[in-house]
């Protein structure tokens, strides 16, 4: 499972902050776009060949951080007590979806039911009717 959105490590953040110094210290170099956030999005997008001889010192970066954020599930955070490790999808995410499913499982295996026909739709069709009824 993912980490709590809340818990989650800091790529980078518009004020320059990051829980990865080689990737802010790689967006820092870069001046392309106004902000820290468009400037890192604009480096990742559309890439064809590795971004530099410093990818791998960023790839190692990110897997010590994630060992290090993820080796402190076991003690829980320390603020509320509360694990950071997401245990429903909706807790990975920055903010609640309109509409929590609570029976994902059960709603997954009804819509494919339906898509395969086996079973019939509980949607109803209001009766046709020709202009003018």
């Amino acid at each position: 499972m993912p980490f709590k959105y809340c818990a989650a490590p800091i790529l980078i953040r518009n004020d320059g902050s990051s829980d990865f110094e080689t990737i802010r210290h790689f967006v820092l170099s870069k001046k392309n776009s106004q902000t820290f956030e468009s400037r890192f999005a604009s480096l990742l997008r559309s890439r064809t060949r590795p971004i530099s001889d410093v990818s791998a010192q960023m790839m190692k970066e990110v897997i010590a951080v994630y060992e290090r954020k993820r080796g402190k599930v076991i003690r829980r955070d320390e603020k509320n007590g509360e694990s950071t490790i997401a245990e429903k999808y909706y807790q990975a995410l920055p903010y609640d979806p309109p509409k929590i499913d609570c029976n994902r499982k059960t709603t997954y295996q009804r819509f494919l039911r339906e898509l395969t026909g086996r079973s019939q739709s509980r949607c109803r069709k209001p009766p046709c009717r020709e202009p003018g009824d």
